[in-house]
């Protein structure tokens, strides 16, 4: 199956703009004959968290809109969207929360469990309170983290247990980490056997740099395709069969001692 992600700057204060370039990429990536197109965090907003959650009921109307909007583009186009994430009116307050679509449909959400303390998400953002889970979309078993979650290898074992094939991380992750960002993802798919996804934003936010470097990595740890630090699609083939054969042939996951360190429910939907 033909996967696309969209690298992308996401720009502050831009909504309308990064929507644009949403939509285009889905058309794109739609014709050239991709199953899915994955997305960044935070791709519509941007990362001024500060900005982006000082809104009244119109803003809020607006940021539920966008939801709506990834609905209709996913139908419109054929294509199903791990539409990386939005901000969410939640519990008061704002969540980090990732979505898919498929034909109209919604697959999945998943907001944010892990706030990144360093950048002061904590201060705009409800924390989730709920594991992400494996969900079907385009054929595959899926599921989805959102960046600094990806430094949290207890999130990923259940969703491998759970029958992940495929794990999407989209992120803002920045240029200072970069090299924990190509190691963790690397790392997340080899412990879960599964392919990982990481969507990374390119641009600058104050004095934070996004370099990008997305990476699409197979289940035995190797990298299938790896953007530059350029804006664009990127598109990668991931096979659901070749998840099974490494399972089968190298039965890491069955070999857990559960009696030891007992993993819990599978998260699984």
């Amino acid at each position: 199956m033909r996967i696309a992600f969209l690298q992308m700057d996401c720009a502050e204060g831009r909504p309308a703009h990064n929507r644009e370039v949403v939509a285009s990429a889905a058309r794109v990536a739609a014709a050239e004959g991709a199953a899915i197109l994955a997305l960044p965090e935070l791709w519509c907003s941007g990362y001024d968290l500060a900005a982006a959650t000082r809104v009244g009921a119109a803003g809020r109307a607006a940021l539920e809109s966008e939801f709506e909007a990834l609905r209709a583009l996913s139908a419109d186009h054929g294509i199903a969207l791990l539409a990386g994430s939005l901000l969410e009116p939640w519990d008061g307050g704002f969540a980090n929360c990732a979505v898919a679509y498929e034909a109209g449909v919604e697959r999945n959400r998943y907001r944010k469990l892990h706030l990144f303390r360093p950048l002061h998400e904590h201060r705009y953002l409800r924390q989730g309170n709920a594991r992400p889970k494996t969900f079907e979309i385009a054929g595959i078993r899926a599921a989805c983290a959102i960046c600094y979650d990806l430094r949290f290898p207890e999130v990923f074992r259940p969703l491998a247990a759970g029958g992940a094939q495929l794990i999407f991380v989209p992120a803002q992750w920045p240029r200072a980490r970069i090299h924990h960002w190509r190691a963790l993802l690397v790392a997340r798919a080899i412990e879960s056997q599964s392919y990982v996804l990481g969507v990374n934003r390119l641009g600058r936010f104050g004095a934070i740099e996004f370099p990008g470097q997305s990476l699409l990595v197979g289940p035995a740890g190797d990298v299938i395709a790896a953007a530059a630090e350029a804006e664009g699609i990127y598109y990668g083939t991931i096979e659901g069969a070749e998840v099974e054969r490494l399972r089968r042939d190298f039965p890491v996951l069955s070999d857990r001692r559960d009696d030891q360190y007992p993993l819990g429910a599978t998260a699984r939907e």
